[in-house]
């Protein structure tokens, strides 16, 4: 299955219930980003965009920001925010499919890492959830590369809460995406 550019909740693969999510909906650079049950709400739909070969971007539908590596750090354990774009290595990731799929919701999903380019490969550094924990508010931080379940993704395709918002602009896509 071929992951296609659209709009999507990211669940996590150690509960699929559980949700990447903008803190309390936040439109503000450096809201943190962090695991939270599925509530349907736009902190929690995210278009993810091939910008180049290998290379995407990860942008909150609710305030437009990026999906960021905070300070553009290359370590484990550092933090995932959101912010304004940059065009720099901590606002691209390389989305790889581990081969699997679930289903949510009656809907086959592709399971994925998601890496960072911090480092110029992508893999070595990818998302994470913090000590693989599975409670509202659990932070998501990038760690070095280890498989486990903590850093795999299901990607469920979804609409916007409120269909008249307007789609970010910058992205290349029409107004009218998410609003039939």
């Amino acid at each position: 299955m071929a992951i296609a550019n659209g709009l999507y909740e990211i669940r996590s693969m150690l509960l699929t219930s559980m949700c990447v999510d903008v803190t309390g909906g936040k439109t503000v650079k450096g809201a943190n980003v962090q695991l939270y049950s599925a509530n349907d709400t736009n902190a929690q739909k995210f278009y993810v965009v091939e910008e180049s070969s290998s290379h995407w971007s990860i942008q909150n539908a609710n305030s437009g920001m990026y999906v960021d590596v905070a300070g553009g750090s290359a370590a484990s354990g550092t933090n995932v925010q959101q912010w304004t774009d940059n065009d720099s290595r901590a606002q691209r990731w390389k989305i790889v499919e581990t081969g699997g799929t679930v289903t949510i919701g009656g809907v086959s999903c592709p399971v994925v890492t998601i890496g960072s380019y911090v480092t110029t490969d992508g893999t070595s550094f990818v998302m994470d959830v913090r000590a693989a924990m599975t409670t509202n508010s659990t932070n998501i931080q990038i760690y070095a590369s280890n498989n486990t379940d903590a850093q795999h993704f299901a990607l469920f395709p979804t609409t916007l809460l409120n269909r008249s918002m307007p789609v970010p602009s910058g992205i290349g896509w029409s107004g009218a995406i998410g609003r039939n």
